[in-house]
């Protein structure tokens, strides 16, 4: 709602539209405005046009690539001193694209209200997608199956922060993927804790043993794939039992015609299907 909000108050307001990149600057605060085309930063950032146009000055791509070369982890755009900035637009002979200080703290802040929305959809405990993807899997299957089907995914994605905060040198990410593998741990050991060492809950007591009328547990849910299946090897079983019934009604009418006119009355087809048939049924056998 928040991020619905800002944005909303942006468009109308500036004819803005918000920074999705979730690993953005927050500093410089980049947001595309659709009326003029340009890029608008904060007065941290630096994107400077011709006068009167859409179009960068031919220094602005050099100073991007020089910039990129330069950047460390995740963040896409380093911001400046405000006085450098300035000089160095001066410098480039344009005018900078500076946003109001309105709609860069709503840009900032949708892109924080963003950045937690997209954050709490990772499947990992205690991210609310990890339990989305319990429940998704406990109304599937059972409780304790969504929870061991949920710590293990927060595994996963432990290992995969892991690999990240090595890779791009961020210690934010080392701290998220011990946090996770500590939530999906515990989640696990509470798990082990309340069904106890033998698979009964005993948070009520020895009494929960003695439950004899409980009701019977949901049935599962089959999914469509399983359902396809299910019905694919029906109708296969139908058309091999088809197939048989129609080999055993043709095997007898050639056995009475070899009763009254012999073997040799048979045709070549005939005696390949009854050479077949025999065979199979020894091997049945």
């Amino acid at each position: 709602l928040i991020c619905i909000l800002c944005a909303l108050v942006l468009a109308v307001g500036g004819r803005f539209f918000p920074n999705l990149n979730p690993l953005a600057n927050p500093y410089v605060s980049e947001m595309q405005n659709f009326g003029d085309g340009r890029t608008y930063t904060s007065v941290y950032g630096l994107r400077v046009y011709e006068r009167g146009t859409a179009s960068p000055v031919a220094q602005q791509s050099n100073l991007d690539a020089q910039l990129k070369s330069q950047e460390t982890g995740l963040q896409d755009r380093i911001s400046f001193r405000p006085e450098t900035a300035e000089q160095l637009a001066l410098a480039m002979g344009g005018e900078r694209a500076v946003a109001p200080a309105w709609a860069v703290w709503l840009n900032r802040a949708f892109w924080w209200s963003w950045l937690l929305f997209l954050f709490n959809l990772i499947p990992a405990y205690p991210l609310d997608g990890g339990q989305m993807l319990q429940c998704l899997v406990w109304s599937r299957t059972n409780y304790r199956r969504g929870v061991v089907v949920a710590a293990y995914s927060g595994f996963g994605v432990s290992v995969i922060f892991l690999i990240v905060s090595i890779a791009a040198n961020e210690a934010l990410f080392m701290g998220l993927a011990l946090f996770m593998l500590y939530s999906s741990s515990m989640k696990l050991y509470q798990l082990d804790t309340e069904d106890g060492p033998f698979g009964y809950d005993f948070s009520a007591g020895y009494t929960s043993l003695e439950k004899d009328n409980e009701p019977a547990p949901r049935p599962k849910k089959v999914g469509w794939f399983t359902r396809w299946r299910q019905a694919r090897r029906a109708r296969k079983i139908q058309r091999e039992s088809d197939e048989r019934q129609h080999d055993e009604e043709r095997m007898d009418q050639l056995l009475e015609k070899i009763g009254l006119n012999g073997k040799d009355s048979l045709t070549e087809e005939e005696r390949r299907f009854l050479e077949r048939v025999s065979a199979r049924k020894r091997n049945m056998s």
